[in-house]
């Protein structure tokens, strides 16, 4: 939690404050606040698992909305929900176990119908990357070593078969901190696999295993591609990172 300029008001003095929610609860208005700032980012979705022509696309991002000024009343509690990312899926064959990845959950302050942020899409095993606040990267076809990767701060994934994003910055005007990175998609090593990892608030890269969207950024998950008929135990594409609601407000000094 930050604590930034004060201002007077009346008798009493306010300090400006800005507080990251990263888990579901409710939240309590201090004595002095009078209205809120909101910053809210959806979960992002888990990258695909391989198909059979090429890398699963990386997962999408959440979304990401800003609502400035709600009323609210010292005293009363408020519920909000940080939504999950989408879990991931798991395959052993490019063949015959293909799966799309799922889809990240929105995340909501106080209603849901009203100020909320939808979750990304998940990527999809034919390669096309999750739609989201920032988009998948594409998966690769067989005999490149790397997929695409993800998109940042609102842009497509990269590649022919992009997750497509929402074109407006997902960064924070009140932390300043970027979020919602799109995963990356999955290629392939003549060895085995090749996978795309997880978005970090940047997009997820293109090579390494495919690891999960970072926690609280509702970044996507990264995906991977099997180069064979059969992987001993399978491979698990990178789930989605949970979302995150940002406040800034004034409350008592």
């Amino acid at each position: 939690m930050l604590r930034r300029r004060t201002m007077s008001t009346g008798k009493r003095e306010t300090v400006q404050v800005v507080e990251e929610l990263k888990s579901s609860g409710k939240w309590t208005v201090p004595a002095g606040c009078k209205s809120v700032d909101v910053f809210i980012v959806g979960g992002g979705g888990s990258g695909a698992s391989s198909g059979p022509e090429r890398g699963g696309g990386g997962g999408g991002s959440g979304c990401t909305e800003l609502y400035l000024g709600i009323s609210v009343t010292p005293g009363e509690s408020i519920n909000y929900v940080i939504g999950n990312g989408g879990n991931s899926v798991r395959s052993t064959s490019s063949y015959n176990d293909a799966k799309d990845g799922l889809k990240g959950q929105n995340s909501w302050f106080r209603d849901s119908a009203i100020y909320y942020a939808n979750g990304g899409n998940g990527g999809q095993y034919s390669g096309k990357g999750g739609d989201g606040g920032s988009g998948g990267g594409s998966g690769m076809s067989s005999g490149n070593t790397a997929g695409y990767i993800g998109g940042s701060d609102g842009s497509n994934g990269v590649g022919d078969m992009p997750g497509i994003g929402q074109g407006t910055t997902t960064r924070c005007p009140f932390n300043n901190k970027l979020y919602a990175g799109g995963g990356g998609g999955g290629g392939e090593y003549s060895s085995g696999s090749s996978q795309g990892g997880g978005g970090i608030g940047i997009g997820g890269g293109s090579l390494g295993n495919p690891t999960n969207g970072k926690p609280n950024t509702g970044s996507g998950g990264g995906s991977f591609y099997i180069s064979g008929s059969n992987v001993s135990g399978g491979i698990s594409s990178g789930s989605g990172g949970s979302g995150i609601i940002v406040l800034r407000y004034n409350k008592y000094k």
